[in-house]
C-alpha cells in the first residue's frame, strides 16, 4: 500500500476504478500548492518543519516511505486528468493560487472545495462563481440543516454537505434527515468512514457519497450491493 497523499496512493485508488479523489491542499513558502493533510510532515516522516515555510523542492526533497513525495496540486491535475477531485484549502493564503490553478487547468466542473472555514469557501465561491460546486464550513453546515427542518423552499448556495456522522453528540445520518437535506438539492456526504459495517448503514440510510481512506473496503461494499465505484476515495490513505 502506497503511502498516503502521494502519486502512487492516489494512482492506486484510479486503478481500482475509482473516479473521485480527495485530497487537502497547503501553500509552500515559495508559492506552490502540494497535496497534503497535515500542516508538516513530522508524522509521516518525521520533519518537524511547516510545509508553509519550506520551498517546494524542501517538501519535495523528503521521501515518504520508499522513495515516495509529496505531489504538488498540480501534478494530481495533470497525472489524473479524467478524475473529479474534491479538495480542501487548508489555509486562507493557499485559497486564491488554488482558484488560479483550478482556472489553469479548467477543472472547476471537477473539483468540489470543502472547508472547515466558511470565510475560505466564501472567497473561493466570490472567484471561481456559481459553477463550482462547494461544501459549507460549520456556520453553513449548521444554517442547512436548519433550513431542511425550518425553511424547506431555501435553495442554498452548495453542492453538496460533507459533514461527520456524529456532531456535538448528535448523529447526522439519520435518514429523515438526510432526505430533508436532499429536499434543499443538497447532496449528502459522509466523513470518514472506513469500516464496512458503518458503510452499509450510512448507505442504507441513503447518504449520496461516503468519503474514506479504505478503498478496498469500500469497493467491497459497493459490489456487494451491486452498486460501482462512485464515492470519494480518500487521500489520506487509499
Amino acid at each position: 500500500m502506497a503511502p498516503e497523499n502521494t502519486l502512487a496512493a492516489f494512482a492506486a485508488a484510479v486503478e481500482s476504478g475509482y473516479s473521485h479523489l480527495e485530497t487537502d491542499v497547503h501553500l509552500t513558502a515559495d508559492g506552490v500548492l502540494v497535496a497534503f493533510h497535515d500542516d508538516s510532515l513530522e508524522r509521516v516522516a518525521g520533519h518537524e518543519a511547516r510545509i508553509r515555510d519550506m520551498t517546494v523542492a524542501e517538501v519535495q526533497a523528503i521521501e515518504i516511505g520508499d522513495g515516495h513525495r509529496v505531489p504538488r496540486m498540480e501534478e494530481l491535475f495533470e497525472a489524473f486528468p479524467e478524475s473529479y477531485f474534491n479538495i480542501d484549502p487548508k489555509s486562507d493564503q493557499a485559497v486564491e493560487p488554488l482558484a488560479r490553478l483550478i482556472e489553469r487547468f479548467g477543472v472547476v466542473d471537477q473539483v468540489c472545495i470543502g472547508s472547515f472555514s466558511d470565510e475560505r469557501i466564501s472567497r473561493i465561491r466570490a472567484l471561481l462563481g456559481d459553477r463550482l460546486c462547494t461544501s459549507p464550513g460549520p456556520r453553513g453546515a449548521l444554517k442547512v440543516v436548519a433550513a431542511s427542518l425550518l425553511w424547506p423552499r431555501w435553495s442554498p448556495p452548495y453542492g453538496c454537505l460533507q459533514i461527520p456522522v456524529e456532531a456535538y453528540g448528535i448523529r447526522l445520518d439519520r435518514p429523515w434527515l438526510i432526505r430533508r437535506i436532499q429536499r434543499l438539492g443538497v447532496q449528502v456526504h459522509f466523513w470518514t468512514v472506513n469500516e464496512a459495517d458503518e458503510m452499509h448503514r450510512i448507505l442504507d440510510a441513503g447518504a449520496d457519497a461516503i468519503i474514506t481512506d479504505a478503498i478496498d473496503v469500500l469497493a467491497e461494499v459497493l459490489a456487494a450491493r451491486g452498486r460501482s465505484l462512485g464515492a470519494d476515495a480518500g487521500g489520506e490513505s487509499p
